[in-house]
């Protein structure tokens, strides 16, 4: 996810992120972490620590990397969902750069865990 920064030009925090939604079951272990699924997210997760027994922890790593760095507005589509990414450095057993991308969906108060992937060297 690319951004462009909020509006003020401060650097916040996600909205409402101390109430983020995480689908742990469904997008952590039987996606982001499950080598069946998502071989090549799997295997960088797994790499810095991460893998379908510990997930609780990719979890608490998460919600404390929201806390820690400012959130990103990727866009608004247009039914009026906004999109957002935070950068935060995530591992157990070695750090490595990772890019969240969150969700507020049109009317709604609290963003939405959407995907986590590496970022690459330079940017995105």
């Amino acid at each position: 996810m690319g951004g462009r920064g909020s509006a003020s030009g401060k650097k916040a925090h996600l909205p409402n992120y101390k109430n983020a939604v995480i689908d742990t079951h469904g997008k952590f272990k039987n996606y982001l972490l499950n080598p069946t699924k998502s071989a090549g997210k799997a295997d960088f997760f797994n790499s810095i620590g991460y893998n379908m027994r510990n997930y609780k922890t990719f979890e608490r790593d998460i919600r404390s990397g929201l806390k820690n760095n400012p959130a990103i507005v990727y866009k608004t589509n247009k039914y009026g969902h906004t999109a957002y990414s935070v950068d935060m450095e995530l591992g157990i057993n070695k750090k490595k750069n990772v890019i969240t991308g969150w969700q507020i969906d049109n009317g709604e108060k609290k963003p939405r865990f959407i995907t986590a992937y590496p970022k690459k060297k330079g940017g995105k």
